[in-house]
């Protein structure tokens, strides 16, 4: 009788911990944030990284709904890619594109692939809607996280280290 219990208990074990496994990967979902309401369940159409800072597919059905970042305020990829909707100071005026979230906290750090290719990298602090470009130069982002972190003493003594890649995340 207690070899039954035991293997039984084993058993229920082993499947219940399968199922924890596979419960992740059967309730991720695509999201879509519009006018502040968060749609689980979307089926989003991954593009590159430069086509899904500019629009973002939805498939509702056999239809393919295309948005921009001015109807869809932020977007997720099941198990992936954060973008959120902002606007960005350029040479043609203020645009409004999706930013690739890469860090999300205190401060949040997006980027962003131009037209040209270049990756150019953006920063918000908690709650702000604001977003902040960080200079290319290495003096000019140097000064410029300073100012910004400057209510943290424990990130000044790291700001040395930080800089831009040339390769893609």
């Amino acid at each position: 009788m207690m070899v039954i219990t035991k293997r039984f208990l084993s058993v229920s074990y082993f499947l219940f911990q399968i199922a924890v496994l596979f419960s992740g990967k059967l309730y991720a979902q695509d999201y879509i944030v519009k006018n502040g309401l968060k749609s689980k369940g979307s089926i989003l159409e991954k593009g590159t990284g430069k086509e899904n800072g500019r629009t973002i597919t939805e498939k509702i059905g056999k239809e393919k709904v295309k948005y921009t970042p001015f109807q869809v305020d932020e977007y997720q990829f099941k198990r992936g890619s954060t973008y959120r909707a902002y606007n960005i100071p350029t040479s043609e005026g203020t645009q409004r594109y999706f930013l690739q979230q890469l860090v999300s906290g205190k401060l949040s750090l997006y980027s962003f692939i131009q037209d040209d290719d270049r990756v150019t990298f953006y920063i918000t602090r908690e709650g702000g809607n604001q977003v902040l470009q960080i200079p290319e130069s290495e003096s000019e982002r140097s000064s410029f996280l300073t100012e910004l972190t400057s209510d943290n003493p424990y990130s000044l003594k790291n700001i040395p280290f930080v800089g831009p890649t040339r390769n893609r995340l």
